[in-house]
């Protein structure tokens, strides 16, 4: 998806299969910590 997002959105780049991935990883535990500390409020 983040490969996909970077040929849609100009002046958004990702250089290859494996920094797309790390990213997609971030994001994941991103979302997942947010939905943690946002389902306790």
């Amino acid at each position: 998806m983040i490969l996909l997002a970077s040929n849609i959105v100009h002046g958004f780049h990702v250089r290859g299969f494996v920094p797309a991935f790390w990213g997609a990883v971030v994001l994941a535990l991103l979302g997942m910590l947010i939905r943690m500390v946002t389902k306790g409020a």
